[in-house]
């Protein structure tokens, strides 16, 4: 074995496979595979079962774990020395002394106090300037310990078992920005109170803008505005198709048909009927037009009549109207001449039938008519 060298006993690892087996290596000496203490998390593993040493001439080596033992992804690997406290060689009087001997016997003894230092540097120890003179470390005894806090004396700094703790609170105070922070505890029927201090942080910078959210759901209906003002006439519109039915039609005003025909669809009929003792009216400033077909007058049991008005005031009339229902022995047929000239109607009774143009007597008492 070489010299040994101030170096630390104890280096970690950590797992970067889901099955890792190694090698790991270590940098420190041993004498023997026996001398290597291996963890994996907080459990110690046991040589040969969980992992095997493999040692160089100088000391140092590294170490594998057996199948089935390795360890996980992010597991913490510790390997440290375990030299146990023991002498290696022994020498008599008038023995021989070797230079060999020595050598081995100063390594053991030299990794011994690189061991035990390794150990002291993780315990808890008194500052090397403080005043000690008549200072008890000892721990209290167990009966007197057992789930209490270890604390330590006001005067004499030794440790003591304090109150036993059974609860705990923490409040918390913030401090102006630029103030040290501050932290104190006290103990009080066995509740432990925490006060913390804390300064306030700098103001951090403005985050950046976050997405655009989700749109809203639609709200209420607002209530109905006041009606606008009348907008200008629009232009005129593209021709229009047929009126179709409508099972609650609502007109009103002026109907503009755009030059089109109101046409009935299938053959249907085309039925206007007024409310109760309304008539349907059809105006026209220069006349109605009837281009093609015939007019039925029709009613619900009174005898049917078309006058035709002289004047604009519409105050006198002459009315054509069909007889009773009772006097009818057939349908009758007023057919116009071919030829031309004008046919008057007269309120007389003509004497003769030669002076209606063949007409019976009785046919002439219901219509005179004069050939002008």
């Amino acid at each position: 074995m070489t010299n040994i060298t101030a170096q630390d006993r104890r280096i970690q690892y950590t797992g970067n496979n889901p099955a890792d087996a190694g090698p790991f290596s270590f940098s420190f000496q041993v004498n023997a595979t026996s001398e290597i203490k291996v963890y994996v998390d907080s459990t110690v593993k046991t040589l040969t079962t969980h992992y095997t040493v493999s040692l160089s001439a100088d000391g140092t080596g590294s170490i594998s774990f057996t199948s089935g033992n390795f360890p996980t992804n992010a597991q913490t690997i510790t390997i440290m020395s375990n030299i146990p406290i023991s002498r290696t060689s022994q020498f008599t009087t008038g023995g021989t002394l070797t230079a060999s001997a020595l050598e081995t016997e100063f390594n053991n003894q030299f990794m011994h106090h690189q061991q035990h230092d390794q150990r002291l540097d993780r315990a808890l120890l008194v500052p090397e300037h403080d005043t000690i003179s008549g200072a008890n470390f000892i721990l209290p005894a167990k009966a007197s310990r057992l789930g209490k806090v270890l604390g330590f004396n006001s005067s004499t700094g030794n440790p003591e078992a304090t109150q036993q703790v059974t609860g705990a609170s923490v409040s918390v105070s913030g401090l102006s920005a630029g103030a040290s922070p501050t932290a104190s505890v006290s103990v009080s029927g066995g509740t432990a109170s925490f006060t913390l201090g804390i300064p306030a942080g700098a103001t951090g910078a403005t985050g950046a803008t976050g997405a655009t959210g989700a749109t809203g759901a639609t709200g209420a209906t607002g209530a109905q505005g006041p009606q606008g003002d009348t907008g200008p006439q629009g232009p005129q519109g593209s021709s229009g198709g047929d009126i179709v039915t409508d099972t609650s039609p609502q007109l009103g005003g002026s109907l503009d048909v755009n030059g089109q025909d109101i046409v009935s669809v299938s053959n249907g009929n085309i039925t206007l009927t007024p409310n109760g003792s309304g008539v349907v009216r059809i105006d026209g400033s220069t006349g109605v037009d009837i281009s093609q077909g015939a007019i039925s007058i029709k009613n619900g049991g009174a005898q049917s009549y078309v006058r035709f008005y002289c004047e604009s005031s519409n105050a006198h009339y002459a009315q054509l109207q069909a007889p009773a229902h009772s006097a009818f022995s057939g349908n009758i047929t007023l057919t116009l001449p071919a030829t031309a000239g004008t046919i008057a109607l007269s309120s007389q009774i003509p004497t003769s039938a030669s002076s209606i143009g063949g007409a019976t007597t009785d046919e002439a008492t219901a219509l005179a008519i004069a050939l002008g």
